[in-house]
């Protein structure tokens, strides 16, 4: 039944902690009997989990009762996904027992929690009374979740505040010609120097040389993974990050859209699909979408054309690699189709468009960049110059955001090693500190002009840049729901 608070919509019931969303399965519980609307009429109309089954089985020539188990039980348990009438059918076709283990592991859990919430909390409350005057100790709260998460925020707080600023020196030379032009920066592969008389005798060399020489010219092809299937706590990642909608109110929406019958159950933490999952059904269903049915209709089309060329009956759709199968729910994914107007625009229709994009996504091809990267010289310092250009952009059709995220990777390793970094260890006076996280931050995207070994590039001026190191940012609810994850 569904005495847990957060089951949500036809979720069955059961306590469960933000951070670990599927203790339970969605499901109801359904009663045989002919006493029917006697039982209807002591059950509290809040719990609307319950469905009558002979009230099922007489509307509908497609259950059988005598498939029923038979008396005495009387309380069966249906399993499904998603409120779409195929799987509400196939449920009511497969009725179980309720598995009394897990009842009463959820039990267990209630209780552990209580005791432990309660026993914590009193000892802290003691503890804190008359320590501070400023602190409002009535009640100092212990929680499993909460505390741990708090602590996250505590440590980074901490480091921000012992974080001593030093400064550095960076030699960038100002290349001519044609690399001017693209505005392509080099980026020096010692990274940075904390000695500023050694940075400016660096710069001095390297002004003296006159011009760069290209030591070295590389290019290959970097493949970027399609992502997993939609778990809960990577869809309210990504509604924090790239939506701007904090964890509360994407799981409110969801659920909305759950109920709603417009996508699978929200709480799972499954990110790879069962091995019987209809696949090619979930996409032909979004064939008649205005917004993305092209795309979908084309990657069924694609997958026929590569099963077709496989003599060896491969081919076929791009699976997700990887990706876990908790046994619990499917990944989340859209059921019935919906426009805008549909859902009702703003934030409901936005996480909806990312769930759909998430999901083709997860079927769609790899992506490919062709990466190049040229090494240049001068006095006997080496700087590069990297670009990308998208070759196959795969996944990154349908879901756009996924770019503006590789650019975002490069912002996040550098700040990283910001705080990672110790200046008063005499190795990164001259080691190659940041100089990953640099090259990803200019790199160029677009292709690079065509340079060969030996050839020799124009230097317009040598520039010593000065920066200081700076602590990481607070935590984003994003960072924030990893960590608890």
């Amino acid at each position: 039944g569904s005495y847990g608070g957060r089951g949500g919509g036809g979720g069955g019931g059961g306590h469960h902690h933000h951070h670990h969303p599927t203790h339970t399965n969605s499901s109801i519980s359904t009663h045989t009997g002919n006493n029917n609307n006697n039982n209807n009429a002591k059950r509290p109309s809040t719990s609307k989990g319950f469905v009558s089954s002979s009230s099922l089985v007489s509307s509908s020539p497609s259950i059988n009762s005598s498939s029923l188990p038979s008396f005495p039980q009387q309380v069966f348990r249906a399993k499904f996904s998603a409120i779409s009438s195929q799987e509400i059918w196939q449920a009511m076709n497969n009725l179980g027992y309720p598995n009394e283990n897990e009842a009463l592991a959820v039990d267990a859990r209630q209780e552990l929690d209580l005791k432990v919430g309660v026993a914590f909390t009193r000892f802290q409350t003691k503890f804190f009374q008359g320590r501070y005057g400023d602190l409002d100790a009535r009640l100092i709260s212990y929680g499993p979740c909460q505390t741990p998460t708090l602590n996250f925020c505590v440590e980074r707080h901490q480091i921000i505040n012992a974080f001593e600023s030093e400064p550095f020196w960076r030699v960038r030379p100002q290349p001519g010609a044609l690399l001017k032009t693209l505005r392509i920066s080099l980026v020096w592969a010692r990274g940075r120097l904390f000695d500023f008389d050694a940075a400016s005798m660096v710069a001095g060399v390297v002004r003296d040389a006159g011009s760069l020489t290209v030591a070295e010219v590389k290019e290959w092809d970097e493949r970027r993974q399609r992502p997993h299937g939609l778990n809960t706590v990577e869809m309210l990642r990504q509604a924090s990050s790239y939506l701007g909608i904090g964890p509360v109110q994407a799981m409110s929406i969801a659920e909305r859209l759950y109920t709603s019958g417009f996508i699978s159950y929200p709480r799972t933490e499954s990110t790879a699909y069962p091995p019987n999952y209809d696949m090619e059904g979930m996409l032909k269903a979004q064939i008649p979408h205005p917004v993305w049915g092209d795309y979908a209709a084309g990657l069924l089309a694609s997958a026929k054309e590569a099963a077709a060329a496989a003599k060896d009956g491969g081919g076929g759709l791009q699976l997700p690699r990887g990706g876990v199968n908790a046994g619990d729910h499917p990944p989340i994914t859209p059921v019935s189709i919906a426009t805008e107007n549909d859902i009702g625009g703003g934030d409901t229709w936005r996480l909806y468009d990312m769930i759909a994009r998430t999901f083709l996504a997860s079927v769609s091809a790899d992506a490919v960049f062709r990466r190049s990267r040229v090494v240049l010289e001068a006095g006997g310092e080496k700087f590069t110059a990297s670009a990308r250009v998208v070759s196959k952009p795969g996944f990154l059709v349908i879901s756009p955001w996924r770019t503006k995220n590789l650019e975002r990777i490069g912002e996040k390793k550098r700040e990283r090693s910001e705080y990672e970094l110790d200046p008063s260890d005499e190795s990164h006076a001259y080691g190659d500190e940041g100089y990953e996280e640099e090259e990803e931050q200019f790199m160029h995207s677009g292709a690079l002009p065509t340079l060969r070994k030996g050839d020799k590039v124009a230097l317009d001026n040598v520039d010593l840049e000065s920066g200081r190191t700076s602590p990481p940012d607070y935590l984003t609810e994003a960072e924030l729901i990893g960590f608890m994850e």
